[in-house]
């Protein structure tokens, strides 16, 4: 109970306000979605303080946009005498107008997002749901998959969780449900976006460990030394990796840092052994003694069989299996991710639709509802920031109307 009690106080600690800053909080790849939705907020907010103006017989004198550096903005000015003239009622409404907009703004975008709205906008413009997970439209060439995971390939599982829902038995289904059986989501992306932003441990993902021999343990002293400058240890070898006990983390209370460091270390190489056959996973070492192990080992080295996991002591570090198919193939295959889901999610842009016909944008679906969720963010951070009763913000003109 103290262990789940602790990962809870983890996930808590993740739902805070952050700032977005352009190559700090955010990559620098979404630069062009920053500055277009905060153009495209700061024009919504004018705009309703001149609707505001203009209804209630306010002269405008001028309406324009500026750049300070590389932030866009906008600006309505009003005739001062006219204004100071007006009812306060029409005054208040005036001051008011720009929020009310953010707000409704924020909340058509949420609405739009949160109901699949989008997903039929684009289903009536000629695209099609994928089949079976999410398709990538595009990777930061930053990222170590760039060159490796091949564009329109489909994503159908992350490690043991599977991007189609069990209860989905046909595209249409998945795609439009908002029912959510394991606590990742409904929607293909939904799970995607989950995995990778919210879980915080390999045991997150993984609903079993994998059988390797003891005798394979090829510790260098330096695999399992981890800490967040060396998150995926500081070995010179690239192909071992430090393992936990699966067994280990079975009703623990302590965190995966506490628990690795009352075992000693374990490295295994990492490839061989996530990429054995199916039948190679366990919950406990006694499942390993009555299999095969992927026959890789003969007879001769029979020894003592271990069930392990990668170990995951930093959050932002982790080991993932990326199961897809390429394009125009059934033929399934996969890949190991050793690094930051977070930089993950950030590099790799995916979409749960497809076009129809060729002549159509594969990447539009995931570029709009990246755009818009930006819009959401920035309408709503409008709206915070001018409710400040501070000079120059439309808090103070609202006090004082």
């Amino acid at each position: 109970m103290r262990h789940l009690q602790h990962r809870q106080e983890q996930r808590q600690q993740q739902h805070v306000l952050h700032p977005l800053i352009p190559g700090i909080t955010l990559p620098m790849a979404h630069i062009w979605y920053y500055l277009l939705s905060l153009g495209i907020c700061a024009i919504i907010h004018e705009l309703g303080h001149a609707f505001a103006a203009a209804r209630a017989n306010i002269r405008i004198r001028r309406v324009g946009m500026f750049i300070m550096g590389i932030y866009p903005g906008a600006f309505v000015e009003l005739a001062r005498t006219r204004l100071e003239r007006a009812p306060a009622a029409a005054r208040l409404r005036v001051a008011c107008a720009g929020i009310w907009h953010n707000a409704v703004t924020a909340l058509a975008v949420w609405l739009l997002l949160r109901s699949g709205g989008l997903g039929v906008l684009m289903r009536s413009a000629g695209w099609a749901a994928a089949d079976g997970g999410v398709v990538v439209v595009d990777i930061a060439r930053s990222s170590p998959l760039y060159g490796r995971l091949p564009l329109l390939s489909t994503v159908y599982r992350i490690d043991d969780v599977s991007l189609q829902p069990a209860h989905a038995n046909s595209t249409a289904a998945w795609a439009n449900s908002t029912h959510d059986e394991d606590g990742f989501g409904a929607a293909p992306i939904a799970r995607w976006t989950s995995v990778l932003t919210t879980t915080w441990a390999n045991r997150d993902t993984n609903r079993a460990g994998y059988c390797v021999a003891a005798s394979e343990n090829a510790d260098d002293g330096l695999c399992c030394e981890m800490s967040p400058q060396f998150p995926l240890g500081e070995s010179p070898d690239g192909d071992i990796f430090c393992f936990d006990h699966y067994a280990d983390g079975r009703g623990s209370s302590s965190p995966p840092e506490v628990r690795r460091t009352r075992r000693s270390p374990m490295c295994f190489d990492l490839r061989n052994t996530l990429e054995r056959t199916r039948a190679a996973r366990c919950q406990t070492d006694g499942d390993c003694g009555r299999q095969d192990v992927g026959g890789h080992w003969p007879s001769s080295r029979p020894g003592r069989r271990l069930c392990v996991l990668p170990s995951s002591p930093f959050a932002n570090s982790r080991v993932l299996r990326l199961h897809y198919r390429e394009p125009d193939s059934r033929q399934p295959s996969m890949l190991i991710y050793a690094g930051s889901p977070a930089g993950l999610w950030l590099e790799v842009q995916v979409s749960s639709l497809m076009p129809r016909w060729m002549w159509l944008p594969y990447w539009l679906p995931s570029w709009t509802e990246t755009l818009l969720q930006y819009i959401l963010s920035f309408s709503l951070a409008l709206c915070l920031l001018n409710a400040t009763p501070a000079r120059h913000l439309d808090g103070d003109l609202i006090l004082r109307h």
